[in-house]
C-alpha cells in the first residue's frame, strides 16, 4: 500500500523471493522454535458472533489511539525544532533511555521485551508451558490485572510518543502493537469475567459447557491490529501480517472489522498517518494521494509554466564554431545537459 506501482513481472518476482526467505527460514529456524511465524497462535474455540461488538470496540480504541498518537508526537517534535536548549542527538537517547527503565521497571509487564510480552499476550492459557509475565496464574482474570495491563498500555503511549523521531534506528510497529495488545487483552479479562460470572446470560448461551467462552489472547490479537491501523493508516496491508504473523486464519473478518473501524476513527482526528505526518514535518516534496489536489496544485493552463519553444535556447546539430559556442554559455545560464 505504499507502492503506486507494482506490475505483474515485480509482483511474481517478489514472491519468489518471498517464498525462498520462508524455505530458508524454516530450514534455519534462528529462534528454535520450530515455528515458521513469529507469533504462531492456536485456539481451542473459535470466536462467537456476540464478540465482533468488543471487537468492533477495540477498532475505535485503536483509531482513537492512532489519531491521538500523531497528533501528540507531531506537537512534541514541533516543540524539540524550537528549542534550542535541548542536548545533542546521543544524549536525548540516553536521557529517553534511562526514562524507560526507571518507568517499566516497577511493571513486571513492561520489564520483558517487547516480543516476548506481545507473543504472551497473544497465547491462549490453556496451551501456555511457559508464562513469563503471568498472566496465566490462578487468579490473574481479575480486576487488578486489568488495570495493570491498561496502565501499561498508558505508559507504552507516553513513552512511544516521546521516542519515535529520536535519532535511532526503532519504528512504531511493535511498540503499537505492544499496546494495542495490553488493551485488548484486558478487554479480553474483562469479557472472560463476564462470561464466567454470567454464564446463564443469553449471549453466552453458543458456549460449549466444557470449554472456556472467551479466549483473551483473541482480544490482544483485534487490539494490536487496531492499534496498528490506527498509526500507520494501512488496511489490507494490516489485516495480510497480523495473518502471517500468527496464523490465524479464522479471525481474519475480525481483523478487518476492527482494521476499517480503526481507520475511520483515526481519519476524523488526524488525516495523515504517522509515516505522511512526518514527511510533512520533515517539507519533503511529496503528494499525498489522499489530498484534494485542486488544493495543492494551482488551476493554471500548462502554456503559463511552460517555456515557449519561440524562448528555448538549444544547441543545433550542425552551424556552430568554437566562438558561438562560447557565446552563448556566456549569455544565458545553464544547467547541463539536455
Amino acid at each position: 500500500q505504499l507502492s503506486y506501482y507494482f506490475p505483474d513481472k515485480t509482483m511474481w518476482q517478489s514472491f519468489v523471493c518471498a517464498m525462498t526467505a520462508a524455505v530458508c527460514l524454516q530450514a534455519f529456524d534462528p529462534f528454535r522454535s520450530g515455528k515458521l511465524v513469529l507469533y504462531q497462535t492456536k485456539y481451542s474455540v473459535d470466536w462467537h458472533g456476540f464478540e465482533i461488538v468488543p471487537y468492533a470496540m477495540l477498532g475505535i480504541l485503536g483509531g482513537l489511539y492512532g489519531g491521538l498518537f500523531i497528533r501528540a508526537n507531531m506537537a512534541v517534535a514541533r516543540w524539540k525544532k524550537t528549542q534550542s536548549w535541548l542536548p545533542g542527538a546521543v544524549m536525548q537517547v540516553l536521557a529517553v533511555a534511562l526514562v524507560t527503565a526507571l518507568v517499566n521497571y516497577p511493571n513486571f509487564y513492561m520489564k520483558v521485551q517487547s516480543t516476548e510480552l506481545v507473543s504472551s499476550l497473544f497465547s491462549e492459557c490453556s496451551r501456555v508451558l511457559d508464562d513469563p509475565i503471568g498472566l496465566c496464574r490462578t487468579g490473574t482474570a481479575s480486576a487488578p490485572t486489568m488495570v495493570l495491563l491498561v496502565l501499561a498500555a498508558v505508559l507504552g503511549f507516553l513513552l512511544a510518543v516521546v521516542t519515535f523521531g529520536l535519532q535511532m534506528p526503532a519504528g512504531i510497529i511493535l511498540p503499537s502493537m505492544a499496546i494495542g495488545a495490553l488493551t485488548g487483552r484486558a478487554v479480553g479479562i474483562a469479557m472472560e469475567m463476564w462470561a464466567h460470572n454470567h454464564a446463564g446470560f443469553f449471549l453466552f448461551a453458543s458456549c460449549a459447557p466444557d470449554l472456556p467462552c472467551v479466549t483473551p489472547g483473541t482480544y490482544a490479537i483485534i487490539g494490536a491490529a487496531a492499534a496498528l491501523a490506527g498509526v500507520t493508516r494501512m488496511t489490507v496491508s494490516i489485516v495480510v501480517i497480523m495473518f502471517e504473523l500468527t496464523g490465524a486464519l479464522t479471525y481474519v473478518l475480525p481483523i478487518m472489522v476492527a482494521v476499517m473501524l480503526s481507520k475511520w476513527v483515526g481519519d476524523a482526528l488526524s488525516r495523515r498517518g504517522i509515516y505522511e505526518s512526518w514527511i510533512h514535518l520533515a517539507e519533503y516534496p511529496f503528494l499525498d494521494h489522499s489530498e484534494d489536489l485542486a488544493l495543492v496544485v494551482p488551476d493554471v493552463p500548462a502554456a503559463r509554466v511552460m517555456t515557449r519553444i519561440e524562448d528555448l535556447v538549444v544547441l543545433t546539430a550542425t552551424g556552430h564554431t568554437m566562438a558561438s559556442l562560447r557565446a552563448l554559455l556566456d549569455a544565458h545560464p545553464h544547467r547541463g545537459f539536455p
